[in-house]
């Protein structure tokens, strides 16, 4: 908008009043036809000077400084120039004096409006606004707030104005203490906002318990079962007092449709084949609850085969027809040296799980033929136990650091945020650093707690989780006094002094320790070494006496042997 243009719309919405011609700009004529009337009415009326050089300027487009001096201007010329006052004097007796400037005395009834604030931070000062009050004679009055907290009740909001001395320096009307003030859709809305809270925080807790979940469930290993499901003993000799257990397991030979039943013969082999190398068959019903189902077959000559309800999931001879009742299995020519494992799927349980192997047709180095086979040994376990328990430790240790962390890095980033808009929440900076400290513990940062100093900080960190908690559902359910949240910002600060004085105890007796420790190593030490120099000298000793008992050894014998000296003692 142009400098004419505000001026035109100006004028307009006054009704366009007449007014004299007056002195012209010195770029009159660049002004439009429309618009000189209310040039004329605007300089006439102190709303617009113009600029340099007694130039209007018509076309050039407003600023917002312009803007706003036009506009004062304007609404001052329309309250017939009312008068600003300002003021330096931010004391008791300033505003007294301000008020007296005005030269108004108000009339009827009579009440100053006060904004009490939520904690002794966010209000007047009685030491400021005391004179002024006392002068009115006046009762304070203020409304409940529809925001939470110590105001959103009449009690604790009456409660608020006792504690910060306005009860006792006038009578504290709250104006809508009956809900009288506030009306049906206010409500409403106000209980739809609420019911939109209370959703949006269960459907947070909801996700934060599902994705909770999963983490619990990685941090839980798979149960380490095992399930021996041999026909044999397990070593080279038959242990004392054996007795064979068929353990659901049948063993038979099939041609075709036609299933041959073998017997057992007590010792862990079945009889009555019809055919050297004939491969047959053991079938049995699982039942085991085993995660990550993994069976391992101890077949050391024999290729084997499995079956899951009749379906192939392992062999040995691929290029074989895979039928039951069709397959012909042949020996092998080497020794296995590890075991055959094969993976189960997840649904195995309910199935029937039958396993071919083969034997020997005729004799060789391996083994010899016989009518009686011997069903290999056979482990169900769970294959991924290891596995899984490693990856559970881990997250054992990193599920809960990471959200220590987290909880702490949130506590301490809204500690600064309010720092930054003048607030000190000391519950929020006592649980962030409770969640550093248990994390520093959790790592090994620090030096662990024990005994009673153990004992002491887990008290105050308990003491400091109750209140953090406390204070979040008195906010929560809007039953939070004033003299309740003084008093826990108090007690998390108490709770997190202690715990630092008890951890800096545990430290100085770590220290002491360690350092008494020192000491008694270095003693140690030393003793080490002045006996291990004691052993030296007396091995230097030794050394000396057997060089001489050598020499002497050797003259005796010098004189046993000499002709001479024989000859003198014969």
């Amino acid at each position: 908008m142009t400098r004419e243009q505000i001026i035109t719309a100006l004028w307009q919405y006054s009704g366009c009043p007449e007014t004299e011609t007056g002195e012209d700009f010195a770029d009159e004529a660049d002004i439009s036809a429309y618009a000189r009337k209310a040039v004329d009415w605007s300089r006439i009326n102190g709303i617009i000077l113009g600029m340099e050089e007694n130039r209007f300027e018509p076309r050039q487009y407003v600023t917002r400084a312009q803007a706003a001096v036009i506009f004062q201007r304007y609404f001052q010329w329309r309250r017939g120039m009312s008068a600003v006052f300002m003021t330096t004097d931010l004391s008791p007796q300033g505003l007294v004096a301000v008020y007296r400037t005005l030269g108004w005395k108000p009339a009827g009834r009579l009440a100053v409006k006060l904004a009490t604030g939520e904690t002794s931070s966010y209000c007047l000062r009685l030491s400021l606004i005391g004179d002024l009050i006392r002068m009115l004679d006046a009762p304070i009055v203020e409304c409940n707030s529809a925001d939470g907290g110590v105001r959103s009740r009449t009690e604790s909001h009456l409660c608020l104005t006792e504690a910060l001395g306005y009860a006792g320096l006038t009578e504290v009307d709250i104006l809508d203490r009956n809900d009288t003030l506030c009306s049906e859709t206010c409500r409403e809305d106000w209980t739809m906002k609420k019911w939109a809270r209370l959703g949006a925080a269960i459907l947070t807790l909801t996700l934060c318990l599902m994705f909770g979940a999963l983490l619990l469930n990685c941090m839980k290993p798979m149960e380490d079962r095992t399930y021996d499901l041999s026909l044999i003993w397990a070593g080279e000799a038959m242990p004392e007092g054996w007795v064979c257990d068929p353990k659901g397991w049948t063993v038979f030979t099939q041609e075709g449709e036609v299933v041959t039943e073998l017997v057992p013969n007590g010792s862990g082999g079945f009889d009555r084949l019809d055919e050297l190398g004939q491969t047959f068959y053991f079938s049995r019903l699982l039942s085991e609850d085993v995660d990550s189902p993994t069976l391992r077959l101890d077949a050391t000559i024999s290729s084997v085969a499995v079956f899951l309800d009749g379906a192939l999931i392992y062999t040995d001879c691929p290029e074989l027809d895979h039928r039951i009742g069709n397959l012909c299995l042949p020996m092998l020519d080497w020794v296995r040296e590890e075991p055959v494992l094969v993976t189960l799927p997840q649904n195995y349980a309910g199935k029937t799980l039958t396993i071919a192997q083969s034997t020997a047709p005729y004799g060789g180095e391996l083994q010899k033929p016989s009518m009686t086979v011997w069903p290999c040994a056979v482990t169900l376990y769970c294959g991924y136990a290891y596995e899984s328990a490693l990856v559970a430790e881990s997250f054992q240790t990193a599920v809960p650091a990471a959200l220590a962390f987290a909880a702490g890095a949130l506590l301490l980033a809204l500690f600064l945020w309010l720092a930054f808009q003048g607030r000190l929440a000391l519950d929020a900076l006592c649980g962030g650093l409770t969640a550093f400290f248990w994390l520093a513990g959790r790592l090994s940062l620090a030096s662990r707690l024990t005994g009673r100093r153990r004992g002491v900080i887990c008290f105050c960190a308990g003491v400091q989780g109750a209140t953090v908690a406390v204070n979040i559902t008195m906010q929560i359910t809007e039953q939070l006094t004033f003299y309740l949240a003084l008093s826990v910002p108090a007690i998390s600060l108490a709770g997190l002094t202690a715990a630092l004085v008890t951890a800096l105890a545990e430290a100085v007796h770590r220290e002491i320790t360690r350092r008494t420790e020192e000491r008694l190593l270095a003693q140690r030490f030393e003793l080490a070494q002045s006996s291990n120099e004691a052993l030296r000298r007396q091995n230097e000793q030794v050394m000396m006496l057997r060089h001489d008992m050598i020499k002497h050894f050797r003259v005796l014998r010098q004189m046993v042997t000499d002709e001479k000296t024989a000859a003198y003692f014969g």
